[in-house]
């Protein structure tokens, strides 16, 4: 019994390992922001209750987490399966599913007009790319806080700790 288990086992972790792989490959590495730098991009932001908030390449969770804290709905794209599960499990653990959600994804393919706050820490080659479609599709007056890279041509409104605030000015 239990060896029929042990394999069963095997294929489930293949494909984990495989996804990890992917998500490393298509994906940014895993930096987490510190306390200290979460603090100063919901500062710059000025979150307000129940705005849509969404933070691009989630990691953990811990952003979107701070984020409901400050009473926005957020969301949390991410497409490493493994910081998916530590994110639903820390949300759920504070008891934050109610404004707190992570979704297993690739940020690329949704749409993100409805959104008043965006926030991301991606690697710097990938932020061309973001800043062009950001100005596409938020709508006017939403805020983007991106950490240590900023956009290579929007200009931002304000710059603290190499935290980049930009609002969509259409």
């Amino acid at each position: 019994m239990i060896l029929i288990a042990q394999l069963l086992l095997i294929p489930v972790l293949i494909v984990i390992i495989i996804l990890l792989i992917y998500a490393m490959v298509r994906g940014a590495p895993y930096a987490p922001l510190g306390k200290q730098k979460i603090a100063t991009m919901l500062s710059l932001l000025n979150v307000k209750r129940f705005e849509k908030a969404v933070d691009l390449g989630s990691g953990d969770g811990r952003l979107v987490i701070e984020l409901a804290k400050k009473g926005a709905i957020a969301y949390g794209y991410e497409i490493n399966p493994l910081l998916v599960l530590i994110a639903k499990w820390k949300i759920r653990k504070l008891g934050l599913q109610k404004n707190a959600h992570i979704y297993w994804c690739d940020f690329w393919g949704k749409n993100l007009s409805s959104f008043d706050i965006v926030t991301v820490y991606l690697a710097s080659h990938s932020m061309k790319a973001v800043e062009t479609k950001l100005r596409r599709e938020l709508k006017t007056k939403a805020r983007v806080g991106v950490n240590y890279f900023p956009f290579p041509e929007w200009t931002p409104k304000k710059t603290l700790e190499k935290i980049y605030l930009y609002q969509q000015e259409k």
